[in-house]
């Protein structure tokens, strides 16, 4: 009954602690999102980026807020930072809410300043197109290009989750998977079995032989087999 007298930020911050605690509450979401609707021309970067992320971490879907948020982060577009484009991206494609004219809108914004992402972030833009199934050559072209050059500081998940994108999308890039490949190899140890299920379907799914990393990979999935569920196990 109060939620018409708080501001966006009040709207954000109670949603975000719900979201923190992991507690749900569908009828206090609902009613957050027809407010939030009302407002939408108040919401800044901030604002967006928090909500949505809230909404994602509990499931709770609500197209009609997340196609007002669209239209209002193109708008803010030039005021979001990469964290909060992380989490606007992540979130949309954790509930499946597609929006090709946000997408659209961020690839040309952000297709300049990916040297000023490091590779979670990077990974995680990318595997949102992906998972969403929304092309954008140019972004990964220039996405792959910087991931390049920061591969040997990338972690398993954000290697998984980068090669994946590109092998969900059909996205070919034979010098980032070689690269990937010599690191990954390097790093298998921390690999965990979903993460190794992921990079061996991407690597067959666009046809990128790499005897090597193969090989290598045999010893480990024996190893770790017990940990593998059914999906993975056929993944791999």
């Amino acid at each position: 009954k109060k939620l018409p007298a708080f501001n966006p930020q009040n709207i954000a911050n109670v949603l975000w602690a719900y979201s923190k605690l992991g507690y749900s509450s569908p009828d206090l979401f609902d009613a957050a999102a027809e407010e939030s609707i009302q407002k939408i021309d108040k919401f800044n970067a901030q604002d967006i980026s928090n909500t949505t992320l809230s909404y994602a971490k509990l499931g709770h879907h609500s197209p009609a807020f997340f196609d007002a948020v669209s239209e209002r982060a193109i708008q803010k577009l030039s005021t979001l930072n990469v964290i909060s484009i992380h989490n606007i991206l992540w979130s949309y494609a954790k509930l499946g809410h597609s929006s090709p004219e946000l997408l659209d809108a961020v690839a040309d914004e952000i297709i300049e300043k990916l040297s000023t992402f490091d590779m979670r972030n990077l990974s995680i833009i990318i595997w949102s197109y992906a998972k969403l199934g929304h092309s954008s050559p140019k972004l990964f072209d220039a996405a792959s290009a910087e991931a390049i050059k920061k591969i040997n500081r990338a972690k398993p998940s954000e290697i998984s989750n980068l090669l994946w994108a590109c092998g969900k999308i059909g996205y070919s890039c034979p010098i980032l998977f070689d690269a990937a490949s010599d690191v990954a190899i390097r790093k298998l140890e921390r690999f965990k079995a979903q993460e190794i299920s992921n990079t061996l379907w991407s690597f067959a799914k666009m046809g990128h032989a790499s005897e090597k990393f193969f090989d290598t990979v045999s010893g480990k999935v024996i190893q770790k087999l017990d940990t593998f569920n059914a999906q993975a196990i056929s993944n791999t």
